[in-house]
């Protein structure tokens, strides 16, 4: 029997983590007052900049969640898989 061996390289949570402190800078942005001393094309910039930051990160924890193993696998395509295996240990235990 062998035993469960979590992947080797750890699953990169640096995205997933700042997720929410770029949307909070993204929303100090759009929400801070827009000084005399700025002009509004600057704050336009500012405001594109960090939603084009948002959407990178957003994108990279897109792909990171689509690799993950086993996600290919649709809830019906597990069960018959589960099924399989039940049927496969009640054979090697001589159960019905």
């Amino acid at each position: 029997m062998s035993v469960f061996q979590p992947p080797q390289t750890p699953f990169p949570t640096h995205p997933f983590e700042s997720l929410l402190p770029t949307l909070i800078n993204l929303l100090k942005i759009v929400h801070s007052d827009n000084p005399s001393s700025q002009p509004q094309q600057q704050h336009r910039l500012a405001i594109a900049s960090a939603v084009e930051d948002l959407q990178s990160l957003i994108t990279h924890a897109t792909e990171l969640i689509n690799t993950l193993p086993g996600g290919e696998m649709l809830p019906r395509d597990q069960d018959a898989v589960i099924a399989a295996l039940e049927k496969l240990k009640s054979e090697k235990l001589g159960t019905p």
